[in-house]
Parts: C-alpha cells; sequence; structure tokens
C-alpha cells in the first residue's frame, strides 16, 4: 500500500521536468500511460503473490509442491511483463508474401467476378474484402533485416522526417549554408559550367560529372553538427540520429509496398469497393479494349463515357480526388482520349480535363 499511495502523490503533485526538445518530435511515438499500466499490473500480481505465499506457508506439506508449482507460475506471468520479455515476443515478423497471401486470395476471387463480367453487387462485396484484407496486412508485422514493422507507419515516418528536417533546418540551417558555399569555391571554372547546364542539354559523360559534384555538394546533417561547439553537439546528434532511423524505415517500409505493387492495390480496392467507382472501372476497362481493336470512333465513345462515369464517381466520393493513384488513373485515360481525338481530327471537349473532371477538389 506504501508504493501505490507514493504512486498516487506523485500524480497529484508533478514536478517541473526539464524542456527537452527531442522529446517533443518523438512523444508521440511513447506512451507513458502504458508503461504505469505495466507498473500498476506488476505491482497488483506482486500483491497476490504476497498473499498466496502467506496462505501457503499455513498449510500443511503435502500442498508444498502445489504452492511452489503456484510461484513459479506467477512467476512466469509476472516476467511476461517486462519490457526484455515483450521485445523477445515481437521478434518474430510474418515474412512479407506470407503475410499478403490473403489479400492475394481476395484478390483473385474480384477479378474472377469481373473476367465474368459481373460488376453487380457480389463483384462490389469481393473488392470490399479485398480492401478488408488490405487494411489487416497493414497491421501485420512484417519481418525486416533490421526489425518487425508494419506497412501502416510509412507515412508516420515520413511526417517524422520531415519534422525533424525542420528543427534541424533551425538549428543548423546558417552553419549547412556556409560550409556548401566553401565547397562551391573549391569547384573548378569546369565543374561550374556543369552545373550550370540545364538538365536535358548535358551529355552522359556531363551527366555522371554533374551527378558526383552533387554528391560533393550534398552535406549531411551530421557532418555540420560535428562542427558545433561540443555544448551543442549532443542534441544536435541525437536529432541527426533519429532523422536517419526515421528516413531508414520510410525506405524499407517503402520498398516491401513496392513488392506488393501495395498502393496500387489499396487504390484499386479503395475505387471497386463501391458501386460507382465499380461502375467507372468497368467504363475504363471497355474503353482499353475498343481502343486495341483500332475502332476509334467506337474508342472516342467509350472513353467519354468512361470519364463520365469518372466524374459521377468523384462526385459520389470526393475521397477519391485525394488519391494520387486514383488521380494517376484517370489522367491516363484522359491522355488516351486525347490521343483518339488528335487521330480523328477532333477538339478536346474541356469538361473532360482532369481538373473538370475534379471539380473543386484539384
Amino acid at each position: 500500500m506504501f508504493f501505490a499511495t507514493s504512486r498516487l502523490g506523485s500524480r497529484k503533485h508533478p514536478t517541473e521536468s526539464y524542456h527537452n526538445p527531442i522529446a517533443e518530435v518523438t512523444d508521440e511515438l511513447t506512451h507513458p500511460s502504458r508503461v504505469l499500466f505495466t507498473e500498476e499490473v506488476i505491482l497488483g500480481i506482486c500483491m497476490v503473490i504476497t498473499g498466496l505465499l502467506y496462505a501457503f506457508a499455513q498449510v500443511p506439506g503435502a500442498v508444498v509442491n502445489t504452492a511452489a508449482a503456484s510461484r513459479s507460475f506467477v512467476k512466469h506471468s509476472v516476467a511476461s511483463f517486462s519490457p526484455a520479455a515483450r521485445t523477445e515476443q515481437e521478434q518474430q515478423g510474418m515474412p512479407l508474401i506470407e503475410a499478403a497471401q490473403p489479400m492475394f486470395t481476395a484478390l483473385r476471387r474480384a477479378h474472377a467476378l469481373e473476367s465474368s463480367g459481373d460488376f453487380g453487387p457480389a463483384t462490389v462485396a469481393a473488392w470490399n474484402d479485398v480492401l478488408a484484407k488490405i487494411q489487416d496486412l497493414t497491421h501485420q508485422q512484417i519481418a525486416t533485416s533490421d526489425r518487425p514493422m508494419p506497412l501502416w507507419i510509412l507515412r508516420a515516418e515520413q511526417e517524422r522526417a520531415a519534422i525533424l528536417e525542420s528543427r534541424l533546418q533551425d538549428m543548423l540551417g546558417k552553419a549547412k549554408q556556409a560550409m556548401l558555399q566553401l565547397r562551391r569555391e573549391m569547384l573548378t571554372p569546369k565543374e561550374v559550367t556543369i552545373l550550370d547546364l540545364p538538365v536535358v542539354d548535358r551529355s552522359v559523360e556531363q551527366a555522371k560529372l554533374a551527378e558526383a559534384i552533387e554528391g560533393q555538394l550534398d552535406i549531411p546533417w551530421s557532418t555540420v553538427a560535428a562542427v558545433l561547439p561540443e555544448s551543442q553537439q549532443a542534441e544536435a546528434k541525437s536529432l541527426c540520429q533519429l532523422l536517419d532511423d526515421a528516413r531508414a524505415n520510410a525506405e524499407t517500409i517503402k520498398r516491401l509496398r513496392d513488392v506488393l505493387n501495395f498502393d496500387t492495390w489499396m487504390s484499386t480496392a479503395t475505387v471497386a469497393s463501391t458501386p460507382e467507382g465499380l461502375r467507372a472501372r468497368e467504363a475504363t476497362a471497355r474503353a482499353s479494349r475498343t481502343l486495341e481493336a483500332g475502332d476509334l470512333e467506337a474508342a472516342q465513345s467509350a472513353y467519354e463515357k468512361s470519364l463520365t462515369a469518372w466524374q459521377a464517381a468523384f462526385i459520389a466520393h470526393p475521397e477519391f480526388t485525394r488519391d494520387e493513384q486514383i488521380v494517376r488513373i484517370v489522367d491516363e485515360q484522359i491522355i488516351a482520349y486525347r490521343q483518339v481525338l488528335a487521330e480523328l481530327g477532333s477538339v478536346f471537349d474541356e469538361s473532360f480535363s482532369l481538373r473538370s473532371l475534379l471539380g473543386n477538389n484539384i
């Protein structure tokens, strides 16, 4: 009871803590409430153990073995709450392809329905199942060469990296600019001339040389931090390490998602899991078939119906306009439609431009 009372007292009278800017950057990734909860659970279990030990001390020796077994069980239960034990359990990530099997199975069912010409409620339901499997996959711990990570953290790590980059820019921006200026002054006239050349005008050899020069001018934040006064280095180096970690995590997750073509399937399922989106998807497939058949007039009509269907889908589901993959698919449809019109000698109707289709959402 003394420990419980002490903890309660510390909550009622918190003391001011030292302002740590690094903690502000990563406070969204820490969960003090979980630590307190774990401590309280362990305290409760310890109190139960004390009661059990007292009770068993009063009983005959015939039950001592049972008491020993009980103590052993409780000991292992308490150990399971420790951070080290939790880390050991979480180190078992699932292989990427194995984790993605439910998604692939659901995709095959949805594609089979579309291949049979079914674009009705059954196919919408199938795509909803695909979307559910994709969402489950985002939370699955995936094995990597470093440590298990879920696919959903890509954007979180990218945002964390952007915040850290901004903090380092505020702290080291002037010093980095001074170092960059010194390096520029050390370039030869030939190197300066190559850098000043527009990218499209560079030869293959010049392009390689320009890439090497730009590499020399790319100064890592850690290099800038190393020249700070010793009193400022610790904080700057810590921020650099956090930035490196965030970038490495984002790169790893992006690579895993690219292997699965994850973003494309997520966008496809998002569209096809709605009746309006599935109709637009059906119209897009029909337009592509007419173009492959070489019937330009039929292709023109099919593309116009396809783009009209997409416009209806955007109106019914404004969130589609914020999905880069969906917008890219529609933009490709518009490009193909423009090419068909050019071959027919017809004028493009601006009502089918991407801006018009997306309305006020672009």
